[in-house]
C-alpha cells in the first residue's frame, strides 16, 4: 500500500564537498555515478570494487554532457555504464500528449501512486517529434527545425538508398499535418556535422580577418567553403570511412 502524500520522494543523497565562490555546491560525482549506479541501472549497476572504475568517455556539448564509466560488475567482468545529462529547455512550446491504448505508439511510461483512481495510476506519453511551423499563418509550412537522421558509417552501402527513401516517404504524412519537408535532410552522418562546424570556422575567419590574409590563403579558404557548402546541399551524404 502506498500512502498518498504531497511530499516528493527522495531517490538518493550525496555529501556536499565544498562550495564555489558564488555559492553553488560541489559534489563528488563518483558518489552518484559509481557508488549509487544501481539506482539507475538496477542490479547490473552494482560493483564490489568502485575504486577500479574509470572514465572511458566524456563529451560536453552546449546542452548536454555524455559520460561513460567502465567498472567491474559483481561477477568480475568489466562493463560500461553510460550517462546522459541534458539541460531542461526553458519556455519550450512542446506539449506532451498522452497515449491512447487503441493506437500503437512508442511511449514513455511511469506510475503515479498519487492518483485516486486505479485506472489513472499508469501514465503513458507518446514519444513524438517537436515540430513547429516556421510560419503558423500558412496551411502548410516548412518546420522551424527539420528532423535530421544520422546514418552511421558502418551501415552497408547497399542499404543506404533504401533507408533514405524510407525516411523521405514520411514527409507525405507530415505534410498532411501541415508541415512540409519535415525531414528536409533525410539522412546525415557525423561527417556532416563536422563539415558544418568546419565551414563555420572558415567563414568566421574570412568574415573577421579575411582582409589580413594573403591572396593565396584567402582563395583556398573560399574554395574550401564553397566545396563544403556543395556537399552539405547534397541530397545524401555517406561517410564511408
Amino acid at each position: 500500500m502506498v500512502r498518498l502524500r504531497p511530499a516528493p520522494t527522495q531517490i538518493l543523497d550525496v555529501p556536499v564537498v565544498t562550495f564555489v565562490p558564488r555559492g553553488g555546491p560541489v559534489i563528488n560525482l563518483d558518489a552518484i555515478l559509481v557508488n549509487q549506479a544501481s539506482v539507475f541501472f538496477g542490479g547490473s549497476g552494482r560493483t564490489l570494487h568502485p575504486q577500479l572504475s574509470k572514465i572511458v568517455k566524456a563529451k560536453a556539448f552546449p546542452k548536454n554532457v555524455e559520460v561513460a564509466l567502465e567498472l567491474p560488475a559483481t561477477d568480475g567482468h568489466l562493463q560500461v555504464l553510460s550517462y546522459s545529462f541534458s539541460l531542461v529547455p526553458d519556455g519550450s512550446s512542446y506539449r506532451p500528449r498522452k497515449a491512447d491504448e487503441r493506437v500503437g505508439y512508442f511511449t514513455t511510461s511511469y506510475r503515479d501512486p498519487g492518483k485516486y483512481k486505479d485506472d489513472e495510476v499508469a501514465i503513458r506519453y507518446i514519444n513524438r517529434w517537436h515540430l513547429e511551423k516556421r510560419d503558423p499563418s500558412l496551411a502548410v509550412s516548412p518546420p522551424k527545425k527539420p528532423i535530421v537522421f544520422y546514418l552511421e558509417h558502418t551501415t552497408p552501402v547497399r542499404y543506404c538508398r533504401w533507408v533514405r527513401e524510407g525516411v523521405e516517404s514520411w514527409n507525405d504524412a507530415f505534410e498532411k499535418a501541415g508541415i512540409s519537408n519535415a525531414a528536409y535532410k533525410p539522412i546525415a552522418t557525423l561527417a556532416m556535422v563536422q563539415l558544418e562546424t568546419l565551414k563555420g570556422k572558415i567563414d568566421g575567419t574570412l568574415e573577421k580577418g579575411g582582409d589580413k590574409l594573403d591572396a593565396y590563403s584567402r582563395a583556398h579558404l573560399l574554395e574550401a567553403s564553397r566545396r563544403i557548402e556543395s556537399a552539405l546541399d547534397a541530397d545524401f551524404i555517406y561517410n564511408a570511412s
